[in-house]
């Protein structure tokens, strides 16, 4: 009896010990893993419940597929990117819309090609893009571009070189990328960061552009974590530095740059979340969907880089550790000295898994070692009962290991009826202008592309309403920005330039324009809204 619990004893102090040195390791690295899988898990639950759909596989072949064009784009780049799926269904469906469009921006052209990469397909439409789009349509085409060039893409004809000297060229005076102007945007300084990562180590001039571009993201971090995009703090900011972070190799987590007060991005993007999953625009407010696709593979990135598995924009399905990581450079030097050698930093070995399934297995298997000795101190450790709590164990681990307590879709991807409706506005979209100057079918005679009503929910705006009706009426959309600089280049395939150099669509409410941008300009009950083509900057509108 002396022996048997002795050794018994050996066994739980062993496996104590490694329990406490495998915890104490989940805790200091995988941590935040862990949190960020479980907000990937709640977005993924939030879409499967949206759209009614029992798996991701089901969610992917149904709703995804049937918006493929529209609105399915970034949840299926997030997926490709996160697991092992069949993707063939929406390529088929991809491949057939763009077969059907008429016209298409270069960013959102590139935006295509980028997706059908990332699911990987072969088709032509991709190499094409790159060589005919790169570079049409402000700084995004570039970074768009590059993102394709450095997977490989392209004949030849526009390259990665070219491309990045372009790209380099362009980051402002305050160090880093806007859309428009000389005024760094952080949205965009992040993402020519993410296209730019893969050169980091071995172009000093991308080197030294890249690191003024992180002393002024570490600048505009906020007090809780996360960031701000024109005066307002919110999640889809936060989420482009988190991407662009994580693309440099770079432990957002653990970067004292990278942590104010005490919060890190993930506590920044943890101010936007609901409790249903999903992620609000801004604090306390209604989902979001740029806001909660966005943060899905965000938190996707830093996943994989937590894995030491390739950049979310690095399309290889090989791991590969990442050990570039720039260096801390003082906040008062915006030019960090070119001989001071990249800091690097090692990341940890992939686990098998590195969600809830290790930490559950291990206190399961604790319990059954504690339950074998608590049966032999009390003298009832015959070899059948040790034998049921070995088996019981074993069907515990065997459960945990075998299900997958997870389960994600777009307000812009399908109409469903509003429970908390504050009232109802009037939205009409018209191009006047030209009719008669164009035979194109998509133009129609009276120049009325439509006109209908909606219900509103607290805060939505211009843009939301916008969405919702060409979805509901299968009007074509074209838009680029994010959020806060959301910006229409076409409906209905009427872009604007198609009709001279001043040609474009704008919106009024009530008969007035307005200087915020669509996605900034809440709505109010009896609201009407006009969105109108003009070839004149709006002095051809009366």
């Amino acid at each position: 009896m002396n022996k048997i619990f002795f050794k018994i004893t050996g066994v739980i102090l062993t496996l104590s010990f490694a329990l406490g040195s495998i915890t104490a390791k989940a805790e200091q690295k995988n941590d935040n893993v862990y949190e960020a899988q479980s907000l990937v898990d709640g977005i993924v639950d939030f879409k499967l419940s949206q759209t009614d759909s029992s798996t991701v596989q089901e969610w992917i072949d149904g709703a995804l597929t049937e918006n493929a064009g529209k609105s399915s784009e970034w949840y299926i780049f997030s997926l490709s990117r996160y697991g092992d799926f069949d993707f063939s269904g929406y390529e088929s469906a991809l491949l057939s819309f763009l077969g059907q469009q008429k016209k298409c921006t270069a960013s959102s052209a590139l935006k295509y090609a980028l997706v059908l990469a990332s699911v990987g397909s072969s088709d032509s439409y991709i190499s094409e893009t790159v060589n005919s789009a790169t570079g049409k349509q402000c700084v995004m085409s570039y970074i768009y571009g590059l993102h394709l060039l450095n997977n490989g893409y392209g004949n030849g004809s526009v390259t990665a070189d070219e491309t990045i000297g372009t790209l380099l060229g362009m980051q402002t005076s305050d160090g880093g990328w806007a859309i428009t102007g000389d005024i760094a945007e952080t949205d965009a300084t992040a993402m020519a960061i993410q296209a730019l990562a893969p050169h980091y180590e071995e172009n000093e001039t991308v080197r030294k552009a890249m690191d003024n571009a992180l002393i002024l993201l570490s600048e505009r971090q906020l007090e809780g974590g996360d960031y701000a995009s024109y005066g307002v703090s919110n999640p889809e900011s936060t989420c482009q530095v988190l991407t662009a972070l994580t693309s440099l190799g770079i432990d957002p987590m653990t970067d004292e740059r990278f942590i104010k007060n005490g919060n890190n991005l993930i506590d920044g993007l943890k101010i936007y979340h609901k409790a249903d999953g999903s992620f609000s625009h801004e604090k306390d407010k209604e989902y979001n969907e740029n806001a909660t696709v966005q943060t899905f593979y965000s938190l996707i990135s830093y996943i994989r880089f937590s894995e030491s598995k390739s950049p979310l924009y690095i399309l290889e399905d090989e791991s590969e550790t990442i050990t570039q990581t720039p260096p801390v450079t003082s906040d008062t030097d915006k030019e960090p000295a070119t001989d001071i050698d990249a800091k690097e930093e090692e990341i940890p070995e992939k686990t098998a898994e590195t969600d809830y399934r290790l930490p559950v297995c291990l206190v399961i298997s604790g319990a059954a070692v504690v339950a074998a000795v608590i049966l032999i101190l009390i003298k009832k450790g015959k070899k059948q009962n040790l034998i049921a709590v070995g088996a019981i164990a074993a069907a515990g681990i065997i459960f945990v290991l075998v299900t997958d307590f997870r389960g994600t879709e777009d307000y812009y991807g399908s109409v469903t009826k509003k429970d908390n409706p504050v009232g109802t506005v009037t939205i009409s979209i018209r191009c006047d202008t030209i009719v008669g100057k164009s035979d194109e079918d998509y133009i129609p005679d009276d120049g009325i592309i439509l006109n209908d009503s909606f219900e509103i929910e607290e805060n939505e705006t211009v843009f939301d309403i916008l969405v919702e009706a060409a979805k509901k009426h299968s009007v074509q959309l074209d838009y680029s920005g994010t959020a806060g600089t959301v910006y229409i280049s076409g409906i209905n395939y009427i872009y604007e330039f198609d009709f001279g150099d001043l040609s474009g669509w704008m919106y009024l409410v009530n008969g007035e324009k307005s200087s915020v941008g669509c996605d900034g300009y809440v709505l109010s009950d009896g609201d009407f809204i006009e969105w109108l083509y003009s070839c004149e900057m709006g002095n051809d509108l009366t």
